[in-house]
């Protein structure tokens, strides 16, 4: 071998690190870090990282604002020029072959970053505003609002053990499929690749995905029937009511701006009052407007969706369930009580069960009615002693 192979990388070239990875060796953060990259990518990582240094930095209930991470992002990522040297390349432009004239659209540009945006280096702002938008949509991150003189200030902290659940992902699709059938395993697979889901979209979703499923075994089903959707969404309303699926907040809700706009790289007036205008604001008036973005938002969710959804959800039984706009995601609460009653009940039936009869199907049954109390939508608000108590009929509907 050539004497160039102790340089090369150990990895094969692969780059697992974006440029604000943890310099401490903590294993959680890195596996949480290295899950992040290969689902959505090296930009994404990045400002994954940068809430990460704050678990390193703070105590792990500390949040970021919007600001906070741009900036830390920015003195990692950003590349020190001169603005007149911005100004002189900018003038600089080639001829377009085919029109023989100057397109604005080809101009040189420098590059505002140290890196390429493989490496994960990112300045704009947009890209870390839909960058953390994505976390946000996986729960990965979560938004905290609270009141600074008036004013909605919004903060952002990471869940790394939230980040480190994608290599279960195909568990938990299983684990729908052996509670609620195969038509489960696809709810539960399009809510998780999508991160949060409406109504219509886990429907229409789920049956396209279970009618090219059948095509490519042979069996033509048709997306558009009537029957399909019922089914699919009889088999979506057990797992809300099991409590695998839980409703939650539309992202409309949450602001992924503190007020504080991207007026770094240029020296727009306009911007600058616009973003002073935007702090100004009194609480009054984000409740009303609050109040009145719901209010729109419930109406279009009425009008998208489709006539035959409409009909489904207009039931007696389902209208409480599945309101106007409800958004939903997997309840991983839900899939890890009702795995683990699984998993210790295996174990307790292996190591008594030749002692006590049907120890283990018991255990299960008593984790199960646990779990369900817990976490489901119908059994939540039945508990008065406590989620771990109960008698021996409570568990007997749990029973195999």
């Amino acid at each position: 071998p050539s004497a160039d192979v102790d340089d090369l990388h150990p990895f094969g070239g692969f780059i697992s690190k974006s440029p604000l990875s943890t310099q401490k060796n903590d294993p959680q953060l890195n596996f949480a870090s290295n899950c992040i990259r290969d689902h959505f990518g090296p930009m994404v990582q990045c400002v994954a990282d940068a809430l990460l240094a704050r678990i390193n930095q703070h105590s792990k209930g500390t949040g970021a604002s919007f600001s906070q991470i741009t900036a830390h992002i920015r003195s990692i990522c950003k590349r020190e020029f001169h603005n007149e040297r911005q100004k002189l390349v900018q003038k600089v432009s080639f001829i377009n072959s085919d029109e023989q004239s100057v397109n604005a659209a080809y101009r040189y540009h420098l590059n505002r970053t140290i890196g390429s945006d493989v490496e994960g280096f990112v300045v704009d702002g947009d890209l870390i505003r839909a960058a953390l938008l994505v976390l946000i949509q996986h729960s990965i991150v979560t938004v905290h609002t609270s009141l600074k003189n008036s004013v909605v200030v919004y903060k952002y902290s990471i869940d790394e053990r939230r980040a480190c659940l994608f290599v279960r992902y195909p568990r938990y699709i299983e684990h729908s499929k052996n509670l609620y059938g195969p038509k489960a395993g696809f709810i539960t697979q399009e809510i998780l690749l999508n991160g949060r889901l409406t109504t219509k979209d886990v429907v229409s979703l789920s049956v396209n995905a279970y009618a090219s499923k059948k095509k490519q075994s042979g069996e033509d089903v048709d997306p558009s029937s009537d029957d399909v959707r019922e089914e699919v969404f009889v088999v979506f309303q057990k797992m809300v009511e099991g409590g695998h699926i839980e409703m939650v907040k539309p992202l409309s809700e949450h602001s992924v701006n503190d007020g504080d706009n991207d007026v770094e790289f240029g020296n727009d007036k306009a911007a600058v009052e616009e973003s002073s205008k935007k702090r100004k604001r009194s609480i009054g008036d984000e409740n009303e407007t609050k109040r009145e973005n719901e209010n729109e938002a419930e109406k279009v969710a009425e009008q998208e969706i489709e006539p035959e959804l409409v009909a489904l959800l207009k039931t007696s039984t389902r209208k409480n369930l599945f309101p106007p706009g409800a958004v939903w995601r997997v309840h991983i609460g839900m899939f890890h009580g009702t795995i683990k009653s699984l998993l210790l009940g295996r174990l307790v039936a292996e190591r008594y069960g030749n002692k006590v009869q049907s120890a283990g199907s018991l255990v299960t049954a008593a984790l199960k009615l646990s779990a369900h109390r817990a976490y489901a939508a119908k059994d939540r608000d039945k508990d008065d002693e406590g989620t771990h108590l109960f008698t021996p009929l409570e568990i007997t509907k749990y029973l195999p």
